[in-house]
């Protein structure tokens, strides 16, 4: 009985310690749509477990440019302190087109200094 007490107690606090390690990593930007077929008029929901400050998102913080390098006109909103909300351009994006978004480190809110560090995600639009 006590050997299986150890054997659980063990198993619990290795469970408890992975689970704080995963913690630890979520300031990362997390991509919320999983949709492997990317719309014209597809918006983008970005995640930040540990929040961020509504004051440094921007259109020059966050941007989407094409595989021209050509600056998207995109509506960038920031939901609840936690999340950022893409819309796409007025017109839509075109199809067949790939895109690039760049998220720049500076909008964490943990972070003290400011970073030039620049997050991407590549998408290609499909329908």
């Amino acid at each position: 009985m006590k050997h299986l007490f150890s054997i659980l107690l063990s198993a619990s606090l290795l469970f408890t310690g992975c689970y704080c390690t995963l913690d630890e990593r979520t300031d990362e930007p997390h991509f919320k749509s999983r949709a492997r077929s990317i719309s014209s008029y597809h918006t983008f929901d970005i995640e930040y477990a540990k929040g961020l400050r509504k004051e440094q998102v921007s259109n020059r913080t966050v941007t989407v440019t094409d595989s021209n390098g050509e600056r998207m006109q995109t509506e960038i909103e920031v939901l609840d302190g936690k999340e950022i909300r893409i819309k796409p351009p007025r017109t839509g994006y075109k199809k067949g087109r790939r895109y690039i978004i760049h998220i720049r480190d500076s909008i964490d809110a943990r972070k003290q200094v400011h970073t030039n560090t620049i997050r991407e995600r590549t998408f290609t639009v499909d329908r």
